[in-house]
């Protein structure tokens, strides 16, 4: 697995992105989307030329670090929000 952080901006955006889901979903939606968004971002890291499919570049250094990174497989759910 690919070392990287996410921005202050970036966890804003997945915590309202928990909040908006639990809310109109429930807690096990979101917290399926976000499993489903942070294995996608390890995977980009791990394999940067997948964002050239998408049109994008992305580089483990544009996901700034946050407080704590975020360096296992066991990610934040919707509740630790």
């Amino acid at each position: 697995m690919a070392d990287w952080a996410l921005s202050e901006k970036a966890v804003l955006d997945l915590q309202e992105i928990a909040l908006f889901t639990g809310e109109n979903w429930g807690s096990a939606q979101s917290d399926a989307y976000l499993e489903a968004i942070y294995e996608a971002i390890d995977r980009i890291a791990e394999y940067p030329a997948i964002s050239a499919l998408a049109g994008t570049s992305f580089s483990p250094t544009r996901v700034s670090c946050l407080c704590a990174s975020i360096e296992s497989t066991t990610w934040p759910t919707a509740s630790a929000f």
